[in-house]
């Protein structure tokens, strides 16, 4: 369900305050300047998130890559998403991280994981991962020259969907 409220209202920034206080906002996103609000994602999720940690953080060590769990996806907190893990090729502390070199998105129920390509390219994204723990299917995308095409393997990890969908322990 999608909920356009318009102007200011007291009512909704009290909200937004206490999703802050209450640290239910840390996977909130917003797209050049409209906040989405992301409830946190069901037990399968995160144990699919685990899977490919197991899995891909290992190769990524070998090849100098930075594992990352969620993080901020953009340059400002007027236009970021938070894709679910990623590998970087830069070892910051930073709040907004500009770009990586992968970014990994397992699907929720009505999420909006294939709506974020544009803003993943814009930003320098070489490939993405998004994996679906209900259809248990993983499915790579690499950055083309204009956007992202679906390949069905990854050149960063050497690795087919069919490879990685077999490797995971799917719950």
């Amino acid at each position: 369900m999608r909920t356009v409220i318009v102007g200011e209202h007291p009512e909704i920034t009290a909200l937004i305050t206490r999703r802050r206080q209450l640290g239910h906002d840390r996977l909130d996103e917003v797209w050049n300047g409209v906040l989405h609000m992301n409830a946190s994602p069901a037990g399968r999720h995160g144990r699919v998130e685990e899977e490919i940690s197991r899995i891909l953080s290992p190769l990524a060590r070998e090849l100098g890559l930075i594992p990352i769990g969620q993080f901020n996806l953009g340059h400002s907190e007027n236009n970021f998403r938070v894709p679910d893990k990623g590998y970087l090729d830069i070892d910051e502390d930073l709040v907004w991280f500009p770009s990586a070199v992968v970014v990994v998105e397992i699907v929720s129920p009505g999420d909006e994981s294939l709506e974020k390509f544009d803003h993943f390219f814009e930003h320098g994204v070489k490939e993405v991962l998004v994996v679906d723990p209900r259809d248990r299917t993983a499915r790579w995308w690499q950055r083309s020259a204009d956007a992202f095409e679906e390949t069905g393997s990854s050149r960063v990890f050497s690795m087919t969907s069919t490879d990685l969908e077999a490797e995971i322990s799917w719950p």
